[in-house]
């Protein structure tokens, strides 16, 4: 292998300067003849502690000093104006680079894993890169891209890219603070970095870094928390099902159903990306009888049916002011559908609003602690299973406002002696009243349009008027 790298080593200059002169770890010089690679002897590479390349070369070829491990230090001429790609990877033993005003282009990976590496400086004249405020380190300056750093590295301000591999194998790194002009952090970045313990990193990167971007034993410490909600998910006590191709993410169920209080945030973070919280899944939080309040974030969209089914405990429902789709108003402990005043989760303690005026489908299903309740005569339709299995409830006052009342609207509610159906309704869905096995007695007005067989149970009078 070594005879291979010291071919390359050799040939890749234009130009055809006629030597590279390279000084031994000893002092001694020894002078390579670029028309005679085939003599350069294998174990000359390794021995070699710095070259230097002459006035004559213009470019230096892919690969040419790669795993010269004992090279610390290298003169680049004034006429070089490439360095090709892995030029000088795993010199491992270079301590400095500098880079003269004729460079123009300089390769992936043309000083990677050169784990000795301190100081980097381009030169000032330079018109492609720059070492600005002596960061020790090689930015492209029209991009503001931070190509290649080192463990003495500070990246500026004006910093906007971190580029691909331009940390890898920086392996005396130890810390690193991503200023908050970066806004993008290219692939493996910092890979390989395996003492990098810390990195301050602005919170606007979430979601824009992958996992692999920092070593898995380095601490990501965000600042500058005012530009983002997201929480770490695994810290909310809720298991998600997330859609990168939309970067958000739906609440499929709580952790531990013996909680006491459950906050949905607006965003999460979850493997290096930030999730917006939008939807609430059907039956999510069903059977969690422990569960006593709920506080809604303001990305939450979408409500399924029977999100808090058999919350039995739950006395509180907030929702976030700033939510454009629910709100929580006057206090009631409900959340509603702003833009339809449509009523689509309550609990034990809800006061339902004036303004509200359909009670939702799977509104109260199975509030097994709701023993009343007051319906406004805002209220025009009550929708399907809206109080179904509410077994504890006692009497339902139907305001004369309502026209419509859905299936299975009150099924199951075992604790009604009587209903009356106010004039106002004009339909009452199949099995509406089904299994409301203490209803003795049903007014029903008789232009209401009911099905004789299934809106009632069997044992119910139905009185007409």
């Amino acid at each position: 292998m070594h005879k291979s790298l010291l071919f390359f080593a050799m040939l890749p200059f234009c130009a055809f300067a006629t030597s590279i002169t390279g000084i031994k770890e000893d002092g001694d010089t020894k002078v390579f003849n670029l028309d005679e690679v085939t003599n350069i002897k294998v174990e000359d590479c390794p021995l070699l502690a710095s070259i230097e390349i002459p006035e004559a070369v213009t470019y230096i070829r892919d690969g040419a000093f790669s795993y010269c491990t004992s090279i610390t230090s290298i003169d680049i001429a004034e006429s070089v104006t490439e360095i090709g790609d892995r030029a000088f990877s795993y010199c491992t033993s270079l301590t400095s680079i500098e880079i003269p005003e004729s460079v123009t282009y300089i390769g992936n990976g043309a000083f990677s894993y050169c784990t000795s590496l301190t100081s980097i400086v381009v030169d000032k004249d330079n018109k492609v890169y720059d070492s600005r405020e002596n960061c020790n380190a090689i930015i492209e300056t029209a991009s503001n891209t931070l190509l290649l750093g080192c463990q003495n590295t500070v990246i500026p301000n004006s910093v906007t890219t971190i580029g691909e591999w331009a940390f890898w194998g920086c392996t005396s790194l130890t810390s690193i603070e991503i200023p908050n002009s970066v806004t993008t952090i290219g692939m493996g970045a910092f890979s390989d970095c395996s003492k990098l313990k810390t990195a301050r990193v602005p919170v606007s990167l979430k979601g824009k870094i992958d996992s692999y971007t920092f070593p898995s034993t380095c601490e990501i410490e965000w600042y500058g928390g005012a530009e983002t909600t997201a929480v770490p998910a695994e810290e909310t006590g809720l298991r998600f099902i997330y859609n990168k191709s939309t970067m958000t993410a739906t609440v499929r169920d709580p952790e531990n159903r013996d909680a006491k209080e459950v906050k949905i945030p607006s965003q999460v973070y979850y493997d290096g990306k930030v999730y917006d919280v939008t939807i609430i899944r059907s039956s999510a939080f069903k059977n969690s009888e422990s569960l006593t309040s709920i506080v809604l974030g303001n990305s939450v969209t979408e409500i399924r049916y029977g999100a808090f089914r058999s919350c039995e405990s739950l006395t509180s429902i907030v929702v976030d002011k700033d939510n454009k789709v629910y709100d929580s108003r006057e206090n009631c402990n409900a959340i509603i559908e702003t833009a339809s005043n449509t009523l689509v989760a309550g609990c034990q303690n809800t006061v339902i609003p004036n303004s509200v005026t359909e009670i939702g489908n799977y509104a109260f299903w199975n509030c097994t602690s709701l023993t009343s309740i007051d319906i406004p005569e805002s209220v025009t339709e009550i929708g399907e299973r809206a109080f179904a299995y509410c077994e504890n409830l006692t009497s339902i006052e139907i305001p004369n406002s309502v026209t419509t009342i859905g299936r299975d609207a009150f099924a199951g509610c075992k604790s009604l002696t009587s209903i009356e159906i106010p004039n106002s309704v004009t339909e009452i869905g199949n099995y509406a009243f089904w299994n409301c096995s203490k209803l003795k007695t049903a007014r029903v007005p008789k232009n209401c349009k009911y099905n004789i067989y299934y809106s009632f149970p069997n044992e119910c009078t139905i009185i007409k008027y």
